[in-house]
């Protein structure tokens, strides 16, 4: 494993220099050939080296190409030098498990996409290293236990609403599983450039771009312009309206934020069938926005909730679920992969998603809940 992370971190220093420009990698025996060479190359890497003559030639590959070319690098030590690019690629494969989501990996002109086993696609920015995308490519997997409870508990839903969407991973996930039925999903991202790559994901699933509304807009407590950070090296899955990462150079951008209750009969959006929300510590302002719609429609709720992000914005996680539980609901985590029942989020909780299903409207969901029940067991 440590080899294929190895390979792996060279890949991704290379991958933006790699000069292939449209290329699909196919899998022949254990390793993977580069098909359909065309188009630019993607042309950026920091490193340089010197020659014997005494040239300066940059360590990508199109500048040992151009320096090839015109005379200023032997063949032999260009071979050598574009051989280690190639390594890179070629070892890439052994982080493909044959049993996880990920089936292949393409390069096009414009980056690196992901092809899933169940057929969705997604656009792969190596630079992003928090989001679902990369730990995927990283881990094998990204939070697959609670994708499967949130799969099963989407069944039978016409109306799902997606805030803090990020590049898409849940909002296609979902609309895969309810668009069958003629069930929608409306996504908010408010980032401006994160919303650019949910909507290229959306673009890659053509199939399911009917399904699937998006609005460049954040959620919360109260209606206004407000300012996210944006922490260098985290990237957008760490874009919060507080400085998660303190330590890192944060960019500041300027986003929109509504209130659920006013901005969905504003916009034409269905009461929801199933909410999930992932804002990086400011989940119970948007709840706080949006009681009257919870309290109507009812939702399957899917929440991430981080002791230390919700600390951020000066409360604890039991706010939430007090909140929740005024409603009529109870919560739900998984640990290990068994089923257990949130009462408060104590520090022998390590769990980050939790699911919150209504005593009345979920009976049926929750008469097939019990503490320690096998998660394999309740997905049967």
């Amino acid at each position: 494993m440590q080899s294929a992370q190895a390979d792996f971190a060279l890949f991704q220093r290379r991958i933006h220099s790699l000069g292939w420009g449209s290329a699909a990698l196919g899998r022949i025996g254990p390793h993977w050939t580069a098909l359909e060479r065309t188009g630019p190359h993607w042309g950026r890497s920091p490193d340089a080296f010197e020659t014997e003559q005494g040239d300066c030639v940059e360590d990508s590959i199109p500048g040992l190409r151009d320096a090839y070319r015109g005379g200023t690098l032997a063949r032999d030590d260009y071979w050598r030098r574009m051989q280690a690019h190639h390594r890179a690629v070629a070892g890439y494969a052994s982080l493909v498990d044959g049993d996880g989501p990920l089936h292949h990996v393409e390069l096009h002109g414009d980056g690196a996409r992901l092809v899933l086993r169940n057929g969705l696609v997604f656009a792969w920015d190596p630079e992003e290293i928090r989001t679902a995308t990369s730990v995927l490519v990283n881990d094998g997997e990204y939070e697959a236990e609670e994708r499967a409870v949130l799969l099963r508990l989407a069944r039978g839903c016409r109306s799902v609403l997606d805030i803090g969407a990020n590049v898409g991973w849940y909002a296609l996930h979902l609309a895969q599983a309810v668009a069958a039925e003629g069930g929608s999903v409306v996504a908010l991202e408010p980032v401006p450039a994160t919303y650019a790559a949910l909507r290229r994901n959306l673009a890659l699933n053509l199939d399911l771009a009917a399904s699937v509304r998006t609005y460049q807009t954040g959620l919360g407590a109260e209606a206004g312009t407000v300012e996210f950070f944006i922490p260098a090296f985290q990237g957008s899955a760490a874009a919060s309206q507080s400085k998660l990462f303190p330590g890192d150079e944060n960019r500041a951008v300027e986003v929109r934020v509504e209130r659920l209750d006013d901005w969905a009969p504003r916009e034409g959006i269905p009461d929801p069938d199933l909410l999930k929300c992932d804002v990086e510590g400011a989940e119970l302002f948007v709840l706080r926005g949006g009681e009257r719609t919870i309290a109507r429609a009812r939702p399957v709720i899917m929440l991430e909730m981080l002791r230390k992000w919700a600390a951020k914005f000066h409360y604890h996680p039991d706010a939430i679920t007090e909140l929740l539980a005024g409603h009529g609901y109870a919560g739900w985590y998984v640990e290990d992969g068994t089923l257990r029942r949130l009462e408060r989020m104590g520090d022998d909780v390590a769990a980050v998603n939790f699911f919150f299903l209504h005593t009345e409207r979920h009976a049926e969901s929750l008469a097939g809940l019990r503490e320690g029940l096998a998660l394999e067991e309740w997905l049967r």
